[in-house]
C-alpha cells in the first residue's frame, strides 16, 4: 500500500493521550468516508461509536451522557440514530450530546463491557467528510477523552483478557513490547496475499501459506501446530455484537490443503480491538488423523534426509479465503495487520490472480503447543498507508487504500481513552452526578445547574482539535 495523501485543508492530527494514562472507559470512533474523490458529493457519512467500560473499580454504568465537537458536521435528529436506546439532546448541532439510560431492553453498562451505536451525521456545506468527521472536546460522565496515542501499547481491555486463554492472541495488546520470535528454531511460514487481476471491490480476504520445519533431526506433528491471521474486517458500520462474536459476520474456509480440508480448523475470533488492523483474528489449527498423521520432516540446513524417516512431508500448503456472509460486505485484505505487500511478477497467460513472489511473513504466528515459535503478535504502531512524515499530516487514525487508483476507499478511526482530570471512578450515573433529567421528561422542581467538567491540564503540544470551537461556556448558576 502506497501511503494515502492528505486530503485538502486537512487539520492537523489530534494531540494523543499522555503517557501511562488510566483509561476508565474508551470511546472507539469510526467513519466510513467512501471513495476519496467523491465524498464531497455526498452530504452525508456513517459512523459507529463503541463505548467500552474499562475502569478499574469495576463500576457498573447506569447511565450516561456522552459529548463531542463536531469539526464541521450535525446529527439532524433522533431517527438519525440506529440505536432507539440512547438519546440524541443536541438534534442540528456541531455540539453533540447523547444521552444512555439502562432499561429491561437495554441492561447497565457493566465493567469491561461494551454499547454499540451508529449515526448518521450532516456534513455542513456539502464539505469533505474527511475534515466533517474530525471531533474534539469528547467527554464521558466526569471523563475527559483523548485520543489514544498509537505508538502506545493500551493495556488490556478487560481483566480476563490481560492474559491470553486458550489460544494465544485473544487478549487486548500487551504491555510492553509484544512477544516475538527474532531466532526461530522450529518451523517458519511464508505467504502470498492472493488478488484478482482488475477487481477494485474485494469481498474476500484470499491468502496462500506454507508451514515448514526448520529443525535438522525430528519431525513436528501438525496437529500440534497452529497460527493465526489478524485482519482490520470490514468498514463502516458493523452489526452490534460482531466485535464480541465475530463467528456471525465472517466465514472463513480451507480451499486447498495438501492434506485435507476438513481436518482443518478456522475460526474467527475477537482480535485486538485497539489496534488498527487486528480486531478480528482467522485462528488456524490441524485435526489428527490417526490412520495417517500428517507430519512436517526437518528441512534445516544440516537436516537428516527423509529416508531416515517412517513418512512424512517437506511442508504443508494451504489457501484459506475470509468473507463475510453472504458475501454482502467489503473486506480489504490491505488493512489487515497479518497483509505483507509482496512483489508482484509478470502477468503469464490469462491468470485470474495478481502474480506474486512468497516471502516469509512474522505478521502470521505460528505456536507449536501453544508456544509462540514464529513471528510476533501485533503491536500498536501506525498502520500502514498514513504517511507520518508528512508536513501536514493527516489525523491518526486517517487511511486510504491506494490499491484501487482513483476509486479508493478511506476510512477514520479513532481510540479515546477516557479518565477523570482528577482521578475518580468513572460517574456510575450523569443524572445524579448533574441533577440532569432524561431526555422527555420534565423536572418538577428547577434542576441545579450543570457542573462544569474540569479539564485537564494543558501539556505541550496538546488542546482542541485544529479549527475547533472552543467549548461552550457554563451556564450561570
Amino acid at each position: 500500500m502506497q501511503p494515502s495523501p492528505p486530503l485538502p485543508g486537512l487539520p492537523l492530527a489530534p494531540p494523543p493521550a499522555p503517557p501511562g494514562q488510566q483509561c476508565q472507559a474508551r470511546i472507539d470512533y469510526q467513519v466510513n468516508l467512501g471513495k476519496a474523490q467523491n465524498s464531497s458529493d455526498v452530504p452525508f457519512f456513517l459512523a459507529t461509536v463503541v463505548i467500552r467500560n474499562t475502569d478499574p473499580a469495576n463500576v457498573t454504568i447506569e447511565d450516561w451522557r456522552t459529548a463531542w465537537d463536531f469539526e464541521s458536521a450535525y446529527i439532524a435528529s433522533q431517527s438519525s440514530l440506529a440505536s432507539v436506546d440512547a438519546s440524541l439532546v443536541t438534534p442540528n448541532s456541531s455540539h453533540v450530546e447523547l444521552d444512555w439510560s439502562a432499561s429491561a431492553r437495554s441492561p447497565p453498562l457493566q465493567p469491561w463491557t461494551t454499547f454499540q451505536l451508529a449515526f448518521v451525521a450532516n456534513k455542513e456545506d456539502g464539505g469533505d467528510a474527511a475534515n466533517a468527521a474530525l471531533l474534539g472536546n469528547m467527554t464521558f460522565n466526569n471523563l475527559v477523552c483523548s485520543p489514544q496515542n498509537p505508538n502506545l501499547p493500551p493495556g488490556p481491555t478487560s481483566e480476563s483478557e490481560a492474559a491470553p486463554v486458550g489460544k494465544v492472541g485473544q487478549a487486548s495488546a500487551p504491555e510492553g513490547p509484544p512477544p516475538s520470535v527474532a531466532d526461530p528454531q522450529d518451523l517458519k511460514l511464508v505467504y502470498v496475499p492472493i488478488t484478482p487481476v482488475n477487481i477494485t471491490q474485494h469481498w474476500a480476504t484470499q491468502f496462500l501459506v506454507k508451514l515448514t520445519n526448520i529443525r535438522n533431526d525430528t519431525v513436528i506433528p501438525l496437529d500440534e501446530v497452529s497460527f493465526e491471521y489478524y485482519l482490520q474486517g470490514p468498514p463502516g458500520v458493523l452489526p452490534a455484537d460482531a466485535l464480541a462474536n465475530p463467528d456471525k459476520l465472517f466465514a472463513a474456509t480451507c480451499s486447498y490443503f495438501e492434506g485435507d480440508c476438513h481436518n482443518v480448523q478456522l475460526e474467527v475470533l475477537p482480535g485486538y480491538p485497539d489496534i488498527h488492523g487486528a480486531r478480528f483474528l482467522l485462528h488456524i489449527s490441524f485435526l489428527r488423523n490417526e490412520t495417517n498423521p500428517y507430519m512436517l520432516l526437518p528441512t534445516g540446513s544440516s537436516a537428516v534426509p527423509a529416508l531416515f524417516f517412517s513418512g512424512g512431508n517437506e511442508g504443508a500448503t494451504l489457501t484459506v479465503q475470509i468473507t463475510t456472509h453472504q458475501g454482502v460486505l467489503l473486506l480489504n485484505a490491505t488493512e489487515d495487520w497479518s497483509f505483507i505487500d509482496t512483489p508482484r511478477l509478470e502477468p503469464e497467460g490469462k491468470s485470474l490472480n495478481v502474480r506474486r513472489n512468497a516471502l516469509p511473513n512474522p505478521h502470521i504466528p505460528v505456536f507449536l503447543n501453544d508456544t509462540l515459535v514464529w513471528g510476533e503478535l501485533p503491536s500498536a504502531a501506525p498502520p500502514p498507508g498514513v504517511n507520518v512524515t508528512l508536513t501536514l499530516a493527516p489525523p491518526v487514525g486517517f487511511v486510504c487504500d491506494q490499491s484501487s487508483g482513483d476509486n479508493s476507499i478511506c476510512s477514520y478511526n479513532v481510540l479515546f481513552c477516557c479518565s477523570s482530570p482528577t482521578g475518580e471512578p468513572v460517574a456510575a450515573s450523569f443524572l445524579e452526578m448533574s441533577g440532569a433529567v432524561p431526555a422527555g421528561e420534565e423536572s418538577p422542581s428547577p434542576a441545579p445547574a450543570l457542573v462544569p467538567l474540569a479539564a485537564p491540564s494543558p501539556s505541550p503540544g496538546s488542546g482542541p482539535l485544529a479549527g475547533m470551537p472552543a467549548p461552550p461556556p457554563p451556564p450561570p448558576p
